[in-house]
């Protein structure tokens, strides 16, 4: 008698221990779905199976977690559940994550829902073989580009990954992750948890590298994988700057709007100055630009010195400016340098002249500079070599015609022994043969009549020039 309660004993002891023995649910992305048309729509099927097929185990409430780029995809919905069960507690967060998990960009959001079983109803089976259980769908955010490398991070840290119920975490501090649970033996009264393992799409984790615990937004837990990614089966006109349908046109139905201004360095000059235009496009978006030509003909009265694109290429015999691409919010700059010569036309225009977008803008597509330029006089520097410092109004003093054209300039005077008698910047035909010369013993006194030599520098079209000659001053 006591052998056989011993027996039944050891019996109900083994199949309580087996009945709570840990089991592990693997969730897991299919084979994205894409559906086509005016917008692209993507559903990632979620996919669970477990570890132990024994005791007919059946999906119970669980609650998923993962994270995904709002760069590439946007607008989540939750669709194609399985056998009647349902969803709750549906909540995003704000777009911060995307450097966390390595996205295309700083964007990157957390989803959250509940998965409600309807085991007394209609279960979900599980198996070892990964089954079914619903679908997230989202539409590709206009101007991504194919093969689309957009993944679905699980929220299962992959620190406590194979350790346990106990080391199930996510990656966010006080972040359960994701949370499954099962049935076993139709008793839908005993949910178990599970040991929640997944299998990251387009992801990898990189390893101890990682803390653990994300607490600082410079934290980083991974990166995409940037093989085998979603391609482009409905062969659609996409805004990426690639010809997706094959019509020989690029992305021909996407709008964007260019803007072209241009400047100068110095808004008056005269023959001979050296000027700087500046040339820009911003790209104002919503699109990648590609192909854009800047036309920038230089007019008859300015003869083309150098230029310096910060993009692209520019053919000053063309007058072109060509630029590969311009990413949205960006600017590419073109600076040219033109010497100022004796014509008529000086008015210069930068326009937009191709792109393969629709830029749906013109306004802003050209943009023209005027520059005032003052033509020398025949005579000008003309050095009148006598004068007569009488006081009479008539010739009183040193002239030099068109002086004030040329105000970066400096006059000196020499008397025959060569002694400074006189000097002076910027000179505007003021000297009445006063001197100021510190070699003179009494400053400030009229010299007397007779020869002196003259030394004249100005700058001219940003060189510096000199004249020399003599001066009579006659009394």
């Amino acid at each position: 008698m006591k052998k056989y309660l011993l027996l039944v004993l050891m019996s109900c002891m083994f199949s309580l221990s087996f009945a709570q023995s840990e089991r592990t649910l693997e969730w897991s992305i299919g084979e994205p779905q894409i559906t086509c048309g005016d917008v692209i729509k993507i559903c990632y099927p979620l996919m669970v199976a477990i570890s132990d097929e024994n005791n007919s185990p059946m999906l119970g409430t669980s609650t998923m977690r993962f994270f995904y780029d709002d760069n590439l995809i946007k607008n989540l919905t939750i669709s194609n559940l399985q056998n009647d069960y349902e969803t709750s507690g549906l909540s995003t967060s704000n777009s911060v994550f995307g450097n966390i998990f390595g996205f295309s960009t700083h964007a990157g959001i957390l989803t959250q829902f509940n998965i409600i079983d309807n085991v007394s109803v209609s279960p979900i089976n599980l198996s070892n073989i990964p089954v079914h259980v619903l679908d997230f769908c989202f539409d590709v955010v206009d101007g991504a580009s194919f093969p689309l490398c957009t993944p679905i991070v699980f929220d299962s840290n992959h620190i406590g990954a194979k350790k346990g119920i106990s080391q199930d975490d996510g990656y966010l501090a006080n972040d359960a992750g994701v949370v499954g649970s099962y049935y076993l033996n139709g008793d839908t009264t005993n949910a178990i948890s599970a040991d929640d393992e997944v299998i990251q799409f387009l992801w990898e984790n990189n390893g101890t590298s990682f803390d653990g615990v994300v607490n600082d937004a410079s934290d980083a837990t991974g990166s995409v994988v940037a093989s085998n990614c979603i391609e482009n089966v409905c062969n659609t006109e996409i805004c990426d700057g690639i010809d997706n349908d094959g019509d020989g046109l690029i992305d021909e139905d996407c709008d964007l709007d260019l803007a072209v201004s241009k400047d100068v360095n110095q808004a008056s000059a005269t023959v001979g100055d050296v000027l700087e235009f500046t040339i820009s496009v911003t790209n104002n978006g919503p699109n990648l630009a590609t192909n854009i030509v800047i036309e920038e003909q230089l007019p008859a009265g300015y003869i083309y010195i150098s230029s310096n694109p910060s993009n692209g290429i520019f053919d000053n015999v063309a007058g072109t400016w060509e630029i590969g691409q311009i990413d949205v919010a960006a600017t590419e700059v073109l600076t040219i340098q033109v010497e100022v010569i004796d014509e008529t036309d000086y008015d210069n225009t930068a326009s937009l002249i191709g792109v393969d977008q629709n830029d749906t803008d013109p306004s802003n597509d050209s943009e023209t500079v005027e520059v005032n330029v003052t033509l020398p006089r025949p005579d000008c520097l003309t050095v009148y070599n006598e004068f007569t410092p009488n006081g009479d109004g008539v010739n009183d003093t040193f002239v030099i015609t068109c002086v004030d054209q040329y105000p970066n300039n400096t006059l000196e005077v020499y008397n025959r022994w060569g002694n400074l008698v006189y000097s002076t910047s910027r000179y505007q035909n003021n000297w009445d043969g006063t001197s100021n010369g510190r070699a003179v013993i009494n400053q400030s006194e009229k010299l007397p009549a007779g020869t002196y030599y003259y030394v004249f520098r100005y700058e001219d079209g940003g060189v510096m020039k000199e004249k020399v000659g003599w001066i009579y001053i006659n009394r």
